[in-house]
């Protein structure tokens, strides 16, 4: 995804109005595309960011972490990302480090505490006067550092409080007094046989917030604990079998989250 340029990316999405004039699974599809189109470089994210309907995008760095202020006379979105995984190696090595003091209360990874304190502080810059509404999001790891801003802007003085959070694929960020803290609307998606939102495990303290919405091994959303979804992860596992791949890393890709929610708004209808 990062070598490609916005005239290859074939985007659902387009704004015409508000963000909260969108259904749930359409704001799910705008900002999965979202997610999606900032692993590219800044100049091509923004070509693609104005085909979806922002007119201005601002971008920040700090060792390493990345993020994107959109925005349009309607809304303000905040997207988080690190590098683009490649493999489950690679996504291993982040998701095992050690819970660390959280600002507030309780304790939270060690790893996207510090990539968010790097963040941060030019964020609460940027949108410190922003009235537009303001939603967060971002995917694998960024979706993680996203969850940790979002929840610093809502305790902030900045002007506005998150109308949403939206997450791809994300790993569990902090301990349960820290997560229930976090009272914003959390929208969070998981795609059927993605490893890392079971990472890192609950034995360590990890938890998760928010709504939970889960796509089946046949890309459908469902409603699934327990045994049941057990089971449907067994499905989509030897389901890959006889396409001769392995779910558990395809599974996590953005782009098969975009791919997902695209065939479930086409067939909830207009």
């Amino acid at each position: 995804m990062a070598n490609k340029i916005a005239e290859q990316i074939h985007l659902k999405s387009h704004l015409l109005g508000p963000i909260d004039e969108l259904d749930e699974i359409r704001q799910a599809l705008l900002f999965a595309e979202v997610s999606m189109i900032s692993y590219m470089k800044p100049e091509e994210f923004e070509k693609a960011a104005g085909r979806l309907g922002f007119a201005e995008g601002k971008y920040f760095v700090n060792h390493g972490s990345h993020a994107y202020w959109l925005s349009n006379v309607h809304d303000s979105v905040i997207v988080c990302r690190e590098a683009e995984p490649t493999s489950w190696k690679q996504l291993n090595s982040e998701l095992h480090a050690v819970q660390t003091l959280a600002e507030t209360v309780g304790r939270v990874h060690s790893g996207w505490k510090k990539r968010a304190d790097g963040l941060w502080p030019q964020l609460e810059q940027a949108i410190f006067l922003d009235r537009r509404k303001m939603w967060f999001t971002g995917h694998s790891l960024g979706g993680a550092v996203a969850s940790i801003c979002a929840y610093r802007c809502l305790l902030s003085a900045v002007q506005n409080e998150p109308v949403a959070l939206y997450t791809f694929g994300s790993p569990r960020v902090g301990s349960n007094s820290y997560v229930t803290q976090a009272t914003m609307r959390h929208v969070r998606w998981v795609n059927n046989n993605d490893l890392v939102p079971r990472l890192p495990p609950t034995w360590l303290g990890y938890r998760h917030f928010g709504d939970e919405h889960y796509i089946n091994h046949k890309g459908e959303t469902e409603l699934l604990t327990g045994w049941r979804r057990t089971r449907d992860r067994l499905r989509g596992f030897f389901k890959s079998l006889t396409k001769f791949r392995i779910d558990h890393f395809r599974d996590h890709l953005v782009t098969s989250y975009v791919n997902a929610l695209a065939r479930i708004a086409k067939k909830e209808g207009p």
